[in-house]
């Protein structure tokens, strides 16, 4: 008998047990609801709404908004208020949004005891607007004002942070969501839209934010390679929120993962999500990600050595095989890397599903992880434990009745643009660097070929990475869109949805086997030279001395 057929049969026996239970109930009208009675569901799915940045500029031109950074409180679980920086008292940040070929000002006041500015992705630091004072570092001082004015910005979804040492600050709550218009948009999608900042953050044991500096030094080594993993996630600053939404009726989604490290592999249980735009505007066409079925681990899996034992040090829940993993086929979910962000169309069905939910799944990106051997000796791999995290919910849906039955469906599907020809090359590897104890201490940024200068304009790019772990790069002042992933076999990998389309963040797959790579073949296009990066962001949203990049005397091939 399933479990599916015991719900629904102890649902019809408990419905017996109210009609023989209740008496008939009087005659006369239903009890009418305060309206300013509300549901505890209603409730969280206020909660979850973003606060909207204000426009404090008549001209249509220019948006000018305000933003103050301060010190502040937040509850992310257990009740306990957590010592946080916000902007304008909110986490994440107020949501700016404003249509293409508008100008963006930000009026940013800095309350904070230490000197910061304002960077948005893919674009790097924004300039100062007028003659505000700014201290030998270019940065604004405690107590001081600027008017900051950010680059034209295309459609698509961006974030603001706070910089230097962006990491820190925006774990610490200085990031928020931008949403830029297309001036005709597409008047096939959803009118109806959600906003969802993905995000996690690592609390001690009395709910405040870990250092950022840990005492072991297991714990150092997984974070300088690993990045800084949470150990709460968190969607629009909550804990598992919910959503009230009519049944069957379809949403435009907007999804930032803003995460410092955490990759996001996002699934609706027993429905598909269907891709229509990428973080710098809409795909030609839909691509459709089913959702992600789950493995029971039997003693068979066990027995053909999928699983090893040991006792992982930091990471507890991945010393012991699981009960139920998640399936790592790479056609199933939408995996957004740090920093990458998408827009989808959902439909949220309660008769698909008992419970409806927005999960994160676990991946097989090769994180590294110190752990005990049989021995009782401390060895280092990387991947040990991928995958084994059972799925977490993010977000719940709790439906309504829906009078308008009408749903957006899918029309053509999505194709990456086919290369073009004769482009002037960029070649690049990543490298693993080891220690003298042969453990991997850093990884390395090789440039293989380029030209002698670069200028703006359309290359072509290839990245080869060499190492067991998956990265995330941000390209500042240019643009990509990824045209294919082969190992070296030249077998073909899926590209994930957060690479699809025109972006400035890309994930690149990892190397299968010992001495092997992995490629990613992408047009690149510069936009401005003069602020021109390549920054990791699964390590840093600043460029992090653990990924160096590195001149050899002379170009060529990669071997």
């Amino acid at each position: 008998m399933s479990l599916l057929f015991l719900k629904h049969r102890w649902a019809f026996i408990q419905g017996m047990f109210l009609i023989m239970a209740c008496p008939k109930a009087p005659d006369g009208p239903p009890p009418v609801q305060n309206p300013d009675e509300t549901t505890e569901s209603q409730m969280n799915a206020e909660a979850l709404q973003l606060p909207l940045a204000e426009d404090n500029d008549a001209s249509a031109a220019v948006f000018q908004t305000t933003l103050k950074a301060t010190n502040d409180s937040h509850i992310f679980r257990m009740g306990i208020p957590t010592q946080v920086w916000a902007f304008n008292g909110h986490i994440p940040g107020p949501l700016i949004r404003f249509k293409a070929g508008t100008q963006l000002q930000i009026n940013f006041t800095n309350a904070l005891e230490l000197p910061i500015t304002l960077a948005i992705s893919g674009h790097g630091l924004l300039s100062p607007a007028n003659d505000c004072t700014l201290n030998e570092n270019a940065l604004i001082a405690p107590g001081h004002s600027c008017l900051l004015g950010a680059p034209d910005l295309g459609p698509g979804l961006y974030y603001y942070f706070a910089a230097p040492q962006a990491e820190a600050l925006s774990e610490r709550g200085l990031i928020g969501p931008i949403l830029v218009d297309a001036p005709n948009p597409d008047p096939d999608l959803p009118q109806e839209e959600t906003f969802l900042v993905f995000d996690d953050i690592r609390l001690d044991t009395t709910t405040q934010i870990a250092t950022f500096e840990p005492e072991n030094p297991l714990d150092q080594w997984e974070d300088r390679l690993n990045g800084r993993l949470g150990n709460v996630l968190l969607v629009n600053g909550k804990l598992n929120p919910d959503i009230v939404w009519p049944d069957g009726k379809s949403m435009l989604l907007h999804v930032w993962n803003i995460s410092g490290a955490q990759l996001l592999r996002l699934s609706a249980t027993a429905h598909t999500m269907h891709q229509v735009a990428s973080a710098r505007g809409p795909l030609a066409g839909t691509k459709s990600w089913s959702d992600i079925s789950l493995i029971y681990v039997t003693e068979e899996l066990i027995d053909a050595g999928i699983f090893e034992s040991g006792t992982v040090f930091k990471h507890g829940d991945v010393g012991v095989p699981p009960s139920v993993m998640s399936d790592s086929n790479p056609n199933h979910g939408l995996t957004l890397a740090p920093g990458q962000r998408a827009s989808l169309v959902w439909t949220p069905t309660e008769e698909k599903s008992l419970d409806t939910h927005l999960e994160w799944h676990d991946a097989k990106n090769g994180k590294y992880h110190a752990f005990l051997n049989g021995d009782g000796g401390v060895v280092y791999k990387a991947g040990y434990g991928d995958g084994w995290r059972p799925p977490r919910y993010l977000v719940n849906t709790d439906f309504v009745k829906n009078d308008d039955p009408m749903s957006w469906h899918p029309t053509a599907s999505f194709e990456p643009s086919p290369a073009q020809g004769g482009l002037p090359k960029i070649h690049l590897k990543i490298t693993e660097e080891l220690s003298d104890a042969g453990l991997v201490s850093f990884f390395k940024l090789h440039e293989l070929e380029s030209p002698s200068t670069l200028e703006p304009g359309v290359y072509e790019l290839w990245l080869d990475n060499h190492t067991h772990t998956e990265h995330y790069l941000q390209f500042n002042g240019a643009t990509l869109e990824v045209q294919k992933v082969e190992d070296a076999q030249n077998t073909q990998h899926t590209i994930p949805a957060g690479n699809l389309g025109v972006v400035d963040t890309v994930l690149f797959d990892k190397a299968q086997d010992i001495g092997s790579r992995c490629r990613t073949i992408a047009q690149l296009t510069i936009h401005d030279a003069g602020v021109f990066s390549i920054t990791s962001t699964v390590l840093s949203r600043d460029m992090s001395n653990t990924l160096s990049f590195e001149t050899p005397a002379s170009n060529g091939d990669a071997p």
